[in-house]
């Protein structure tokens, strides 16, 4: 027994990887970053997005199949509360969906039809992937191979737009994104440089310097998404790891700097800008065309479509009725998406896994530097997914929350097998 403990954590702490693992690390680059570099093909190519985001969705469901299937046969697959609250909740609510697809009127039908599809092939099966354990030692080479992808995205962007010379209201980088999923792929970039730049001590290294220029991009990156949801996550984020993280900033000084840095310059001008109504602060003071933005009509819209859901949701509170909502529009936070669509329980039921998903990701800040980006970037999307997006279209919020998951399975198992080394 104790050869076999022993063999374990070698294995658990050995760099190199089998097959899978490296299926799995690809799952997690194509999963959060994957349609940010492809997204740009369209407009290289000049072909209809869909030309190339549908066969790349059709990849990416294949792929999460099979990791799927193989990580049940090598009992790799995290079987946690975690998970269970993940199936019993998709079980519920795609049964209620389905519903409406049986539904007489033709309207009904076929957006049930468009939201069923989605939710199915580009949410859940490839979030049942992400529930696959992975040893930790690989979270630091996806971190940084990460980092790398956002890094290229969000460079490419902002120099096109600046080669382009044409303005814009909000960057989205190319046709086949909007202006919120690019915020978020700054917003990744940003609190990704910051780690980078937090950890180790002394003065500045190459790598440091690197991260703090791609901290710049990112900054610029948001600033011309002018998005409030990337934004508000973006300030989560930093509280969170200025609060929990204790392994990853080792200088208090250096963290202080960098939290005052992106107060002065990120956060009080764009709530100048907000209550002026101006636009974006670093856009007014260089007279700059680009993004008239941070207007109040989006979150005056937010704020009608919340109101709305809330409405159904009174007049419904047992079942819900999410299609009564006008003219098929959904909340705009899943939450209340939850409640007016499917009703109490199904709305409790979701508050219950986003709790646990939280617990999960500040044990995972806590817990490293090789984990911690991963229960930030859940707190980055779940916050995203409070001010866009849909139950079925908050993919990215569903990936994270089966990485929490599975990256806590997996370090729990590590500090069992430890523990049980020591004592043997």
């Amino acid at each position: 027994m104790r050869e076999l403990s022993s063999q374990i954590i070698i294995n658990s702490n050995d760099p190199k990887s089998t097959f899978f693992e490296d299926c799995l690390l690809l799952l997690y680059i194509l999963g959060f970053v994957g349609f940010g570099l492809v997204s740009f093909l369209p407009d290289v190519v000049g072909v209809d997005s869909r030309v190339v985001t549908v066969p790349f969705r059709l990849f990416v469901l294949l792929l999460s199949l099979g990791i799927i299937l193989a990580a049940l046969l090598q009992r790799k697959m995290c079987f946690n509360m975690g998970f269970k609250l993940f199936i019993v909740f998709w079980m519920f609510y795609l049964l209620r969906v389905f519903f409406y697809f049986l539904s007489p009127d033709l309207e009904i039908e076929h957006f049930a039809e468009r939201y069923l599809l989605f939710a199915v092939v580009v949410s859940v099966i490839p979030s049942l992937a992400f529930f696959a354990c992975i040893r930790e030692v690989f979270l630091r080479r996806i971190e940084v191979i990460l980092y790398s992808c956002l890094s290229l995205i969000v460079i490419v962007s902002i120099l096109l737009y600046l080669r382009s010379g044409v303005p814009v209201d909000r960057l989205t980088g190319n046709s086949a994104q909007n202006p919120i999923e690019f915020g978020h792929i700054s917003v990744s970039l940003i609190f990704l440089s910051l780690l980078f730049i937090f950890e180790g001590k002394g003065s500045f290294s190459f790598k440091k310097i690197v991260s703090l220029i791609m901290l710049f991009f990112g900054i610029g990156g948001l600033v011309l998404s002018a998005s409030r949801g990337p934004l508000m996550s973006l300030i989560v984020v930093i509280v969170a790891l200025l609060i929990f993280s204790k392994k990853r900033i080792t200088s208090p000084k250096l963290a202080n700097l960098f939290f005052l840095f992106i107060v002065l310059v990120i956060l009080i001008p764009i709530v100048v800008s907000v209550a002026q109504n101006q636009g974006v602060f670093v856009a007014h003071v260089f007279d700059l065309p680009w993004v008239e933005t941070f207007s109040s009509s989006a979150l005056d819209i937010r704020i009608v479509l919340w109101k709305a859901g809330l409405k159904v949701f009174l007049n419904n509170p047992i079942f819900g009725d999410f299609f009564s909502f006008f003219g098929f529009e959904y909340p705009h936070n899943i939450v209340i998406e939850a409640f007016s669509s499917a009703g109490i329980f199904m709305g409790i039921m979701l508050i219950v896994l986003i709790i646990h998903g939280v617990t999960r990701a500040i044990r995972l800040i806590k817990l490293g530097i090789n984990t911690q980006w991963l229960g930030l970037l859940y707190l980055q999307f779940l916050i995203g997914s409070m001010f866009s997006g849909s139950l079925c279209t908050s993919d990215h919020f569903w990936y994270a929350y089966a990485c929490v998951i599975a990256a806590c399975s997996a370090s729990k198992k590590t500090a069992t097998l430890d523990k049980h080394r020591i004592n043997s």
